[in-house]
């Protein structure tokens, strides 16, 4: 059974992702956000799958831990996955990358069924101020750079 929780890392969907990303260079992290972003593959060499929200909001956690007021996302109650964050870290995302982060986190935003299915009532108003956090902090980045 996949284990969830309100943090954007808190599933083994994104821990999945996390250990993905640890055996990736940089350039290949960013190329396979890009496409998380855009719907699939998951895997650089696999077949495509549809991608999970899940996924979304992890890829979205790492595009804006690597902007100013990144820190943000670290505040964020979760399991503590410090390591595996710090491995599967992202650097210097472009313009492009930041706005692909941006819509997809949004959309994420706009599923109430994603909220609802996937957490009991309680957590549903902490995974949505998850969700509103990274959203933010890509937003304010857009806003800023342009």
């Amino acid at each position: 059974m996949a284990r969830y929780n309100t943090g954007p890392f808190d599933s083994d969907t994104a821990q999945d992702l996390l250990e993905l990303y640890a055996e990736l260079t940089q350039d290949e992290r960013l190329d396979n956000l890009r496409a998380v972003f855009l719907g699939g593959p998951r895997h650089p060499d696999g077949p495509f799958e549809p991608v999970d929200n899940t996924e979304v909001v992890a890829g979205a956690a790492l595009v804006a831990r690597a902007l100013p007021g990144g820190a943000r996302i670290d505040e964020i109650p979760q399991m503590g996955f410090d390591e595996e964050v710090a491995a599967a870290a992202v650097t210097a995302p472009g313009d492009d990358l930041i706005q692909l982060a941006l819509d997809a986190i949004r959309a994420v935003a706009a599923d109430d069924a994603w909220f609802t299915t996937r957490l009991g009532p309680s957590d549903s108003a902490r995974s949505r101020q998850t969700v509103a956090v990274i959203a933010g902090v890509l937003a304010d980045h857009r806003a800023t750079s342009g």
